[in-house]
């Protein structure tokens, strides 16, 4: 900045953008908890309001019992308390109801930011890397006996075979490029057994579970 721009030599310093050492919130989950605290305070004001009616009304009914008898009395007593009983039970229920609708919402908007994390974390990861860890794991310690071979997508089989062979994967092992397979899909042949994989499916599942929903199987 030139100093005739700036005549009171006023340090302005200027700003890279904003931190994000700490955690930020979104502007909807912010106007959410708005929300919820608002509604809150208006309860708080009601029950407030409620204890007020019953101090005054209890006042009132000592006036009344004064001049009355001691079964009048009671019945009158009876018929405040189950008045009132009845007035809190109906603040109580619609309190509960109001707390069950914030934490539907709160764990549904939770589960979306969640997702959407998620969502971006797998879009930004090796598929190679993935499935050839999903592969070295099958084969240690699952797939017994060893595989005798391994069917993978034509553009997937030299890389994975490579990655494979440098987790020490037995030699013996045939890998097999198999045009019907998608890319991210494999199977594991043994004598008996077969194993099939889908990397995109099981991401799916695992994203559908978190959002509370199902993929079929």
């Amino acid at each position: 900045m030139r100093a005739e721009e700036n005549p009171f030599n006023v340090p302005v310093e200027s700003l890279n953008g904003l931190s994000t050492s700490e955690a930020i919130l979104h502007a909807d989950v912010c106007s959410l908890l708005e929300r919820a605290q608002a509604v809150l305070g208006r309860a708080q004001t009601q029950a407030q309001t409620i204890l007020c009616e019953a101090h005054e009304e209890a006042m009132q009914i000592r006036a009344e019992a004064a001049h009355l008898g001691e079964t009048e009395k009671e019945a009158l007593i009876r018929q405040t308390r189950d008045e009132w009983v009845q007035q809190g039970l109906q603040w109580l229920v619609e309190e509960a109801r109001f707390e069950s609708a914030l934490v539907d919402r709160m764990e549904a908007r939770v589960r979306h930011l969640l997702t959407a994390v998620l969502r971006e974390w797998i879009d930004h990861q090796d598929r190679l890397e993935q499935l050839a860890h999903w592969l070295t794991v099958q084969v240690r310690d699952r797939a017994q006996p060893l595989p005798s071979r391994i069917r993978l997508h034509p553009d997937d089989r030299d890389a994975l075979a490579a990655r494979l062979a440098q987790e020490g994967l037995p030699e013996a092992i045939d890998y097999s490029a198999d045009p019907a397979l998608a890319q991210g899909q494999a199977i594991l042949e043994m004598e008996f057994l077969r194993i099939e994989f889908d990397l995109a499916r099981h991401w799916e599942q695992v994203l559908s579970a978190l959002k509370g929903s199902s993929v079929p199987i």
